[in-house]
């Protein structure tokens, strides 16, 4: 066979897989997410009712993992979407393609707590010039990145103590939890705590960090129910 009617084949059969690919989508009827978990079990179950009392039932599927292997899942096309903080764009361009595009879908801030003494005062204080024992995410991770850059440069830095680090948000809870330290984290996962006086901020605004939660997607896989829920936030967002 000459080698451009094999070239033709080949193309031709491109085309038939694509369109397989393509009419499987749009019978999807699951939409499937990534998110790291202090996102998946902290903002997604609300911002999903209320994306459903607009646009209507939608059955999902949530894949809750470490923010290393939601990106992997994402650039692989294993979800649909993946929901996290904004600052994964930077942390990962290597892995985000021109096609993928991003909505600003909520808001969050890194903010630092630890637990209360008996007259429930913050154990830590990141104003003061005492020892201050941190408990960080690392400089690797995104929300560690921020600290470094946004944070530390205005706290006394020869009273800093780095005396444990983890990426995983809620192992980084547990350590605050124990009362062994201070560390920054997002506020939607320590409200709860904090309203219960189980933590207390200890700094003020000026040492918090704004974060915008973004819903990641594929530009040129969105079929079906995933281009309309798309179309919806989009035309939500510009309503």
């Amino acid at each position: 066979m000459c080698s451009s009617c094999a070239e033709f084949f080949e193309t031709l059969e491109h085309q038939r897989l694509d369109l397989l690919n393509r009419t499987a989508a749009n019978k999807q009827t699951v939409i499937r997410f990534a998110a790291q978990h202090s996102i998946a079990w902290h903002f997604f179950p609300d911002w999903l009712r209320q994306v459903e009392l607009e646009f209507g039932p939608v059955s999902t599927r949530m894949r809750a993992e470490d923010l290393t292997e939601c990106v992997n899942s994402f650039t692989e096309q294993e979800v649909n979407f993946l929901l996290a903080y904004d600052v994964v764009d930077a942390a990962f361009s290597h892995g985000l393609t021109a096609e993928v595009e991003s909505l600003v879908v909520g808001e969050d801030m890194l903010v630092p707590v630890c637990a209360p003494d008996d007259q429930g005062c913050p154990v830590f204080d990141c104003n003061s010039k005492k020892l201050l024992p941190l408990i960080s995410y690392g400089q690797a991770s995104p929300p560690g990145d921020l600290f470094e850059r946004h944070v530390r440069p205005k706290l006394l830095s020869e009273n800093i103590q780095l005396i444990y680090e983890n990426p995983m948000s809620s192992t980084l809870l547990n350590w605050i939890l124990k009362g062994v330290g201070v560390c920054w984290l997002p506020h939607r996962l320590v409200r709860a705590e904090i309203s219960n006086k189980h933590l207390v901020l200890a700094g003020g605004r000026d040492l918090c960090v704004d974060l915008n939660i973004s819903l990641f997607s594929h530009s040129n896989a969105r079929f079906g129910l995933v281009k309309e829920v798309w179309r919806h936030l989009v035309a939500a967002q510009h309503a």
